[in-house]
């Protein structure tokens, strides 16, 4: 991250209530992310963010088997190529959650394969000085590694992660997100100056496969 280590919970909230936001859109279109990371999200003039890059996004209504994404956010149904859906961008929230609260991914290993590994097999370490037991509640509900009992893939789909405990203790809402009608924790100065721009969050050009443009005309 270039200024910041990690984020508190109050401004992780406001990052990842925007994600969920963006999900419940594309989803909603019946379109799967499937490349949720830091580098996939820039900040625009009022401190809100964007996501970018749909190289890897597919729409579709059936599940699908495609091995792709970034290895540290693939969801273990992706890891063992198992059908899978939309469950897997609420994984990689989880594994975004984490990294913003605490700097660093959950599972790591020298190697895609001792990667693989532990995202099937490892437990998360969740550091006491860092995590409350609400915060951590939501990261491991989001990393629940069978995808029907994850939060967000239930019968209640998003709303459950909206009415998590650890967004009931925010103090605004998701229409207030919705609306940007909360202050930004953070405003770029310069749109242009990467060295200044804090969650690791950088400028590129978005590479958009041909989904349908007309579904991110409002997104």
């Amino acid at each position: 991250m270039k200024i910041h280590e990690r984020l508190n919970e109050d401004h992780t909230r406001f990052y990842i209530g925007q994600i969920i936001l963006a999900f419940e859109y594309l989803h909603d279109c019946h379109v799967i992310y499937r490349d949720l990371k830091p580098e996939n999200i820039i900040l625009t003039d009022r401190g809100y963010i964007k996501l970018i890059d749909f190289g890897f996004a597919k729409r579709t209504t059936k599940p699908t088997s495609t091995m792709c994404g970034t290895p540290q956010y693939m969801s273990p149904e992706i890891i063992l190529q198992e059908k899978y859906d939309k469950c897997v961008d609420y994984w990689a929230l989880g594994i975004l959650t984490y990294e913003l609260l605490t700097g660093e991914t959950p599972f790591d290993g020298e190697n895609d394969e001792e990667l693989f590994e532990a995202i099937l097999h490892n437990s998360i370490y969740f550091q006491a000085t860092i995590f409350t037991t609400i915060s951590t509640n939501f990261v491991q509900s989001l990393l629940i590694r069978n995808p029907l009992r994850r939060l967000g893939c239930t019968i209640n789909n998003s709303l459950d992660i909206r009415y998590h405990p650890w967004f009931q203790h925010y103090l605004y809402s998701f229409e207030q997100l919705e609306q940007q009608s909360i202050s930004a924790f953070y405003i770029p100065s310069n749109l242009t100056d990467y060295t200044n721009h804090s969650l690791k969050f950088i400028e590129v050009t978005p590479l958009i496969n041909p989904i349908n443009d007309k579904i991110l005309d409002n997104f």
